[in-house]
């Protein structure tokens, strides 16, 4: 799951599998499903979109997030 304001920075957060989350559940422990969390900065960049893209099935250990990016340029009017 990715998280992101216009501008400056997004964040990356690693959830617990379905397997986890039912787990702990069951078991009466507290429920939180992030596993793991990362903010990333884009300074001087506005964020325009985010897509996560995915590799082929038979790897279970990558996913690929692309960025549209919009550079800031800061213009002073006469």
């Amino acid at each position: 799951m990715a998280v992101t304001a216009y501008q400056d920075c997004f964040r990356i957060y690693a959830l617990h599998t379905m397997e986890e989350i039912h787990r702990r559940m069951s078991e009466g422990l507290p429920l939180n499903p992030i596993k793991e969390e990362r903010t990333f900065d884009v300074k001087g960049a506005f964020i325009v979109h985010m897509e996560f893209l995915y590799p082929s099935p038979t790897d279970k250990e990558h996913v690929l997030l692309v960025l549209f990016l919009i550079e800031s340029v800061h213009t002073i009017w006469p």
